[in-house]
């Protein structure tokens, strides 16, 4: 007899072998998709960093060729403004009525170039920075408030800005003179904690070591592969080192006795660049909150009036009932009948 429609069924060894093909094609589809989105992280946050870079060149151009630092040049840095929605700059930094002092953050300087340049939040979010979210003006609390009247990415605003930039807040802040090959701005610094987690251990970075003692000083935003950076010339390239700044210095730490590529640790909120080739790339610490888990809520199982619960799947469906099927009570019985009885096993009075 004729198979209907040219149709015919597969036998055993054919369904094994499609199955099997479909299980290649899963497991060599799975690591390449990963792989094909982080290179579009990768690729997104060098666009982001290259449209930083040009605001950043027009503000210098604007501002006698010094590149964005908010508050006054007497203001210290900190993790947070006095009031990032204040009505005046005096009060959102709090200076003192001549303009001086007062306290200023690193995502504020970037802020300039929102105020100032028309620079997008979203262009301060790399998508490879977990848990960093794009600045809404309404959600933070400023209600209708248009960006430019503000003075920071909200009251948590290093959740809102992914990147780390050259230390301003010392002798050698960056200017338009500044050379070429100095990191200007990067993926977040990895000793410092981000809203994805802790920082680095500090220890375990050594630029003389295998491939892994290398990525422990790489930013966390792209797998630990390297950064997206910004040097002053106003190229963004991906480095898979952070000893990428002049002469091999460490982007990350400032500049001491021994090994630039990696120098001394203290607490960055003490620190600035050493001379005008050393970069030192810092952010504000993010708001690390750790993911939690909802408790199941707690179901007396007689109420369950219309809900059968059963212990094995080939127990019989009472009509019109809803069925949870126990699984850790099959895998129990089956523990018990195949290692234990090492038989079928029937319980008298029990056989539905």
């Amino acid at each position: 007899m004729s198979e209907r429609g040219g149709s015919r069924r597969l036998g055993p060894a054919e369904v094994l072998v499609v199955v099997i093909m479909g299980l290649l094609v899963l497991a060599v589809a799975g690591p390449a998709a990963q792989k094909s989105r982080f290179d579009a992280y990768r690729a997104a946050c060098a666009n982001n960093l290259s449209l930083i870079g040009k605001a950043m060149q027009v503000y210098a151009g604007d501002y006698d060729g010094q590149f964005p630092r908010s508050g006054s040049r007497s203001s210290y840095w900190t993790t947070a403004l006095y009031a990032w929605n204040a009505p005046v700059r005096y009060l959102a930094f709090g200076m003192a009525s001549d303009g001086s002092g007062g306290r200023t953050t690193i995502s504020s300087c970037f802020y300039l170039l929102v105020k100032h340049a028309g620079v997008s939040p979203g262009t301060f979010v790399c998508p490879g920075d977990k848990g960093a979210t794009i600045f809404d003006p309404a959600a933070a609390g400023a209600g209708d408030r248009d960006l430019s009247s503000l003075w920071d990415f909200g009251p948590d605003a290093a959740n809102h800005c992914s990147y780390a930039y050259h230390s301003p807040f010392g002798r050698y802040a960056l200017s338009k003179a500044a050379p070429p090959g100095v990191a200007v701005a990067a993926d977040r610094n990895p000793w410092l904690m981000s809203p994805a987690g802790q920082a680095k251990d500090f220890a375990k970075f050594n630029p003389a070591g295998d491939r892994e003692a290398v990525k422990t000083g790489n930013s966390a935003s792209h797998e630990n592969e390297g950064q997206n950076v910004l040097f002053k010339d106003g190229h963004a390239a991906f480095e898979t080192v952070p000893f990428c700044g002049v002469n091999e210095d460490n982007i990350y730490t400032p500049q001491g006795a021994g090994d630039i590529r990696r120098t001394v640790l203290q607490s960055p909120l003490t620190l600035e660049p050493r001379n005008r080739v050393d970069s030192f790339l810092i952010n504000e610490p993010g708001i690390y909150r750790a993911a939690t888990t909802s408790q199941p809520k707690e179901v007396n199982s007689a109420d369950l009036k219309q809900t059968a619960i059963v212990p094995t799947l080939d127990c019989p469906l009472s009509e019109h009932k809803n069925v949870i099927w126990c699984g850790t009570f099959q895998i129990a019985w089956d523990k018990f009948k195949n290692d234990i009885i090492k038989e079928p096993v029937q319980l008298i009075g029990a056989e539905d």
